[in-house]
């Protein structure tokens, strides 16, 4: 891989994206204080200017308190940063569930909450300071599902969405980012959750290996692998959407 090549590209690519679709707009990133969005916060800031990057940080139950990672990704590249507790907030929700209509949440439910309830945040930051949310998910998560449907799973643009995460470390590399950036176990930050890699059962090296060249370690490592992506994949593509043009429930 040519990742002079690459991140070249990938700059040209954001630059005219915003050009065409959010001229005079700014970058809105949720900064996890992890490495996938400290990457893409990097990435934007290089193609942008850090003046058109604007880092949202979030907390919740498991994070009460301000991510110190997270700001130092913000002091680091000089992008307006704003703090918002969203936790009250799914408190709420939940209680609303809990008053108007006796259903308690599921265990699921209330582990991807934090993640939507991110994403609405981001959305409602975007629309009140001119701006369009940027997707930090890279193909290593997409592919196997590790995102949450209209969680992290969206935004406007998705810079890392087709590279793995491997790729997204190349990239980061050839922009320079300090290394205290670079080297983290990448997580998911939901509720109770593992690093990703002890979460899975294999490295995430091994999964973006398999995804670019099919083959990986051994076969268990591919049997949890592709039991994922099976399990997963409907997350990787648009909406189904009936088309009643296509006559195929014609009358015989």
């Amino acid at each position: 891989m040519n990742y002079k090549v690459l991140t070249g590209d990938l700059i040209l690519w954001i630059k005219d994206w915003f050009e065409e679709n959010g001229k005079g707009c700014k970058a809105v990133i949720g900064i996890s204080g992890g490495v996938k969005s400290a990457i893409t916060c990097c990435t934007l800031c290089t193609a942008l200017g850090s003046e058109n990057v604007i880092g949202i940080t979030m907390r919740d139950e498991k994070d009460p308190v301000v991510d110190k990672e997270a700001c130092d990704v913000c002091n680091y590249y000089k992008v307006k940063h704003y703090d918002l507790a969203v936790y009250p907030a799914m408190n709420a929700l939940k209680n609303v569930l809990n008053l108007s209509c006796k259903v308690k949440m599921t265990e699921q439910a209330v582990k991807n909450l934090p993640a939507r309830m991110r994403m609405v945040t981001l959305y409602l930051m975007s629309q009140t300071l001119n701006g369009r949310v940027i997707n930090t998910s890279c193909l290593s998560d997409n592919y196997i599902g590790n995102v949450t449907l209209w969680g992290d799973s969206v935004g406007d643009m998705s810079p890392f969405g087709l590279l793995t995460l491997d790729e997204m470390l190349g990239v980061a590399t050839e922009l320079c980012m300090p290394q205290r950036f670079i080297f983290k176990k990448a997580e998911d930050k939901l509720p109770g959750s593992k690093p990703d890699e002890e979460k899975f059962g294999f490295q995430i090296k091994d999964l973006d290996e398999y995804i670019r060249t099919g083959t990986t370690k051994d076969q268990t490592t591919k049997e949890k692998i592709d039991a994922l992506y099976n399990k997963n994949k409907f997350k990787m593509y648009p909406i189904p959407t009936f088309n009643p043009n296509l006559n195929i429930y014609q009358p015989q």
